[in-house]
């Protein structure tokens, strides 16, 4: 049998199969070792390009804030601590949700998000009925709610009310302020027809007879997206008539996140207030972030409608005398006598049972 001679390198020659196929099964092996070494040589991270592929989130505390309506006016200084980074720069992760069948409130009580939005009533009425929350902080310094009346009805102050019908959305505590405004005027339900209009559209409501007026809608939204469609309400404001001047909007907070976690609530708050902080100072970029953040198949905001709300909402936040989110004891005080007179609750809840002070 003849014996093929294989050449290589050098002029060397080959004259065995298993040494030829050892060798270059080696050479192989040789190549793709210095391949690999090669590859991970280039890929690996300077602290420059380390920062570039890292998760920007992954260090971030995720939490959820319940809103208690729909994207307006008043929560539009979250989106902008969102967009600019603010929740961020905190170490915080925000995300938002809307309230389904349960209140912000029971949300917040139950532990199935941090931070919630509602009424310094509604925050009232929560701990009288047992949950574990406490306003950390007052968004709007002043109602929003409105007792809108049909123009033409020539009602101009609750003493006008005599005979009419009354719209109101089925709630003791709606009900108390209606007894209240009716009381400044020597008037009583003896003298006004009560109808829950809890399921009926506003605009729907200004073009029938169903109501004469109504404690329904808010100075946000539903009073100027009524006078865009040409309908212009008369209005009553619900502090000038016996109703103490509460906080429309607060933020909520359960009792074991403020006990165990003051540092992680001190800086959503500081976001917080740098978010309002660029709302006042970038109003026309403000006025943007609320037409992105719009629920456009519940709740609808056109480019005037976000202009005319965000320039009334931002004074209402803010007055000259107060620092965002402040919290007054006399507020409060004046809120927990006023339920208490009319019933709303038992009269055993102190300031420090509703409000936290978050130094």
């Amino acid at each position: 049998m003849t014996i093929k001679l294989i050449p290589l390198i050098n002029n060397h020659f080959i004259t065995d199969w298993s040494i030829c196929m050892r060798r270059l099964i080696t050479l192989f092996i040789t190549v793709a070792m210095i391949i690999v070494l090669c590859s991970a040589c280039g890929s690996v991270d300077t602290p420059e390009s380390a920062s570039v592929h890292a998760d920007p989130a992954a260090d971030l505390t995720p939490i959820t804030v319940v809103l208690d309506h729909y994207p307006m006016a008043d929560t539009t200084f979250l989106y902008i601590a969102k967009e600019q980074g603010f929740f961020a720069e905190a170490g915080l992760d925000v995300s938002f949700v809307m309230p389904s069948k349960l209140s912000s409130a029971e949300m917040i009580a139950n532990g199935f998000a941090y931070f919630g939005l509602c009424s310094q009533l509604d925050v009232v009425s929560a701990r009288e009925q047992g949950l574990a929350v406490k306003s950390i902080g007052a968004v709007l310094q002043s109602p929003d709610d409105l007792f809108l009346t049909k123009k033409g009805n020539k009602i101009y102050s609750p003493s006008d009310l005599y005979d009419k019908k009354l719209g109101y959305d089925g709630s003791e505590l709606e009900k108390a302020m209606i007894a209240c405004m009716l009381y400044g005027s020597y008037r009583s339900f003896m003298d006004v027809n009560l109808t829950d209009i809890s399921d009926m559209d506003l605009g729907e409501i200004m073009d029938n007879d169903t109501v004469d007026a109504m404690l329904a809608g808010s100075i946000l939204y539903d009073l100027p997206l009524l006078e865009e469609q040409n309908k212009k309400p008369d209005w009553l404001k619900l502090e000038n008539y016996n109703i103490p001047s509460y906080y429309g909007e607060v933020l909520i907070a359960s009792d074991d996140l403020i006990a165990s976690e003051p540092d992680l609530i001190r800086s959503f708050l500081d976001a917080c207030a740098k978010g309002y902080e660029f709302m006042n100072a970038n109003r026309e970029e403000a006025i943007r972030c609320l037409i992105r953040s719009q629920d456009k198949d519940n709740l609808p905001i056109s480019d005037s409608l976000a202009r005319t709300t965000l320039y009334t909402v931002i004074p209402m936040m803010k007055p000259e005398e107060v620092s965002f989110l402040d919290q007054s004891d006399d507020c409060w005080n004046a809120v927990l006598t006023w339920m208490t007179r009319w019933n709303l609750i038992s009269g055993n809840l102190t300031v420090d049972d509703v409000r936290a002070i978050i130094g």
